[in-house]
């Protein structure tokens, strides 16, 4: 709340709240905020590290190595594949989400654009000032 301090007539100070009830606009564009990209994100990340952990596990205890030392590499290449794979899937879904706001930009300015040549179709000849012949003074 920003406060205002007033002289009154006698020199006297008087308080006033400015109260304002909006927010202001937040125009970013948030990966976070997408539902479809949030989802696709976790479910991206999701899925690499499991089938990453359980291939290199296979992997690992097909060549003969110890159940132990074969879960530690499954797991650290695991997690390095929940990581890569975050990152690409954030990298992919910017340039999505790019693209839809693009998209939404152009589809109204085009709304616009339609808008105003329909306006000015509408719009009697004779009330175009462009339309009323200018006088000549020769």
């Amino acid at each position: 709340m920003a406060k205002d301090r007033k002289k009154g007539r006698k020199g006297q100070v008087d308080e006033v709240e400015a109260h304002v009830d909006a927010e202001p606009l937040d125009t970013a564009v948030r990966l976070a905020t997408h539902p479809k990209a949030r989802r696709q994100i976790r479910a991206t990340k999701a899925w690499a590290g499991l089938i990453v952990f359980l291939l290199v596990q296979y992997l690992a205890l097909s060549d003969g190595m110890s159940f132990v030392d074969a879960g530690v590499r499954a797991l650290l290449t695991g997690i390095a594949a929940y990581l890569i794979a975050w990152a690409v899937a954030v990298i992919v879904w910017r340039q999505i989400v790019v693209a839809e706001v693009e998209l939404l930009r152009r589809e109204l300015l085009d709304a616009a654009e339609r808008a105003a040549a329909e306006q000015a179709e509408q719009a009697p000849a004779e009330d175009h000032p462009s339309a009323t012949p200018e006088p000549s003074f020769s």
